[in-house]
């Protein structure tokens, strides 16, 4: 990833559209999934409330990184915006290839990419998993990460970026669990569910990995 970002380094964002508009505006999401408390069903609400209370609890915590990004003291990049594990290609020997899924490269942080790569390779489960004993965050592959990360990366990131690259994960974290519980509020008008209660699952899964990345980075 952080080659993926090297050989961007020099592209001019100005050349990109946006695909999706404020994709992964943290603050805006916030305040979107607000706006879906106030329409939202009252059995929705009762189902989603501890949920909810977890996300207006954590976002003074995520603020003042996701204000850093938006205001640009943490700089706007080409990066690729959807770095799921499920858009890491691997051989038979487990090595990562490349990179794949480009229709979401924009002008955003390398914490995004960061972040989202982490969100799903750090998580002992997926995030449908309804049993949460089973999510759990592995700190080993955290910290392998961000030591591979940037010790390709020192060449270019900026005092801010390393500084920040930490709270890549609950950034996103916290932005997802936004995302799935908004969703919920809205009867699932965005994400493709198999059952009603769905998207809070996945809301929940964000969110109780979050409390384990919160607990062991001191946030």
């Amino acid at each position: 990833m952080a080659q993926f970002h090297k050989v961007l380094l020099d592209f001019p964002t100005e050349e990109l559209e946006y695909t999706i508009p404020d994709f992964h505006n943290t603050g805006k999401r916030y305040f979107d999934f607000l706006n879906t408390i106030e329409n939202a069903s009252a059995e929705r609400l009762v189902l989603a409330n501890k949920t909810i209370e977890s996300i207006k609890r954590m976002f003074s915590k995520i603020q003042p990184v996701a204000n850093a990004i938006q205001n640009g003291i943490i700089p706007m990049r080409v990066v690729h915006n959807d770095t799921k594990i499920s858009n890491m290609l691997f051989d038979n020997q487990e090595s990562i290839i490349c990179i794949i899924d480009y229709d979401t490269i924009m002008p955003g942080s390398i914490l995004h990419d960061i972040g989202d790569a982490l969100r799903t390779g750090t998580n002992t489960a997926s995030e449908e998993e309804k049993d949460l004993t089973k999510v759990n965050f592995d700190s080993t592959i955290f910290e392998s990460f961000i030591y591979g990360y940037s010790k390709e990366a020192n060449s270019f990131m900026i005092k801010e970026e390393a500084e920040n690259i930490h709270l890549s994960l609950p950034l996103l974290l916290f932005e997802q669990g936004c995302r799935f519980l908004g969703d919920y509020l809205e009867n699932d008008r965005y994400y493709a569910t198999s059952y009603a209660d769905h998207n809070l699952v996945r809301a929940k899964t964000q969110l109780h990995l979050l409390e384990q990345v919160g607990s062991y980075l001191k946030i």
